[in-house]
């Protein structure tokens, strides 16, 4: 995941724990910081000055400020954590469990989390801020469902034919 200006990448090493800090002039790494068991899927704060990584080792998702490479709040989300998101306004993180079968919704204004049956197995998230649409693939399912993110109920099924629908990329217009 590319920093908002391009200058840094942030990569998840599931072994030996770590997010390493790439400067994108040289390619070198300039910092590694330690976040937990298996860090995997990231979400970039609408500021830039948070890195909000899922933690598949404990279940849960770790805030990183990027300027001190502190780790600070965790959410517990659930085993198997596995697909993150944050909306538009960095308001609401999306994280899906394929363990518990759900999704959960974290406001990163008061750290509160609100948890919904997503059956079966969440996988991949997406939020599209200019249709107002939470999008989740099913690891177990040809199918993506789409959500009202205020209200996390389902809208829509989308049912993709065939295989797992796996991560999905949302493009500017």
């Amino acid at each position: 995941m590319f920093s908002h200006d391009g200058n840094q990448l942030y990569i998840s090493n599931a072994q030996p724990g770590t997010v390493s800090v790439i400067d994108t002039k040289d390619w070198s790494v300039v910092r590694e910081i330690k976040v937990g068991k298996a860090p995997e899927h990231m979400a970039l704060s609408v500021d830039g000055s948070s890195l909000f990584v899922v933690n598949v080792g404990e279940g849960l998702v770790v805030a990183v400020n990027l300027e001190n490479a502190a780790v600070g709040q965790s959410f517990d989300v659930g085993t198997e954590p596995h697909g993150i998101d944050i909306s538009s306004d960095g308001r609401w993180l999306f994280v899906s469990s394929k363990g518990n079968q759900t999704l959960s919704r974290i406001d990163l204004t008061d750290n509160s989390v609100t948890l919904i049956d997503l059956q079966p197995a969440p996988y991949h998230v997406a939020y599209v801020g200019e249709v107002g649409k939470l999008y989740v693939s099913s690891r177990k399912e040809s199918k993506i469902w789409v959500l009202d993110p205020v209200s996390l109920k389902v809208v829509a099924d989308i049912d993709i034919g065939r295989g797992v629908a796996h991560q999905m990329a949302v493009l500017p217009k």
